[in-house]
């Protein structure tokens, strides 16, 4: 994910997580995307959530939440994002079950992106440390090395079933 790309998911939240900030996917140093990226849960209102998205960048990182708080907790939710790291002036788009939502740029990257090639990837909790657990179920993550369309978006969600490669092959047309 060092150029940036694509990253989906379901995501199934019982709570908002350790820390107010359960990861559900973390390639980084820290919790702030140092050397790499995360993707967690955000802020909490009525049994909804926000997702934040934070990467690394050398002269400082970027974060990014969503508005609305579109996830709900107790009910599978699909989550994509995307986003090209080539430019610390481009913007992740994010997709919560099929649909694109409004991003907000908490705060602007700056520098160059940095590498994530020496981080763990790890699903449900931080990279660096155990402190950042998530709390509920995460299935089918899927990385793309491009920025996937919302058509592609769509076919992976897939009106809310689970995918079948066998009926749904448009999905895997990115590289």
């Amino acid at each position: 994910f060092d150029t940036g790309g694509s990253i989906s998911c379901w995501i199934y939240p019982n709570a908002i997580g350790e820390a107010s900030q359960g990861n559900i996917i973390s390639k980084a140093a820290g919790t702030g995307g140092q050397s790499g990226y995360v993707i967690h849960m955000g802020s909490e209102s009525g049994g909804d959530f926000d997702i934040a998205f934070k990467k690394g960048f050398d002269g400082g990182d970027g974060v990014w939440t969503n508005d609305g708080r579109p996830i709900k907790k107790g009910a599978w939710n699909h989550f994509v994002v995307t986003y090209m790291a080539d430019s610390a002036s481009n913007n992740p788009k994010f997709y919560v079950n099929g649909e694109a939502v409004t991003v907000d740029r908490d705060t602007g990257p700056s520098g160059t992106t940095e590498t994530d090639a020496s981080q763990a990837m790890t699903i449900g909790n931080q990279s660096a440390a155990t402190d950042r657990a998530y709390e509920g179920a995460i299935t089918e993550v899927s990385y793309w090395n491009s920025r996937l369309s919302q058509a592609e978006v769509n076919e992976l969600y897939n009106d809310g079933k689970a995918l079948d490669a066998r009926t749904h092959s448009n999905a895997a047309t990115s590289t």
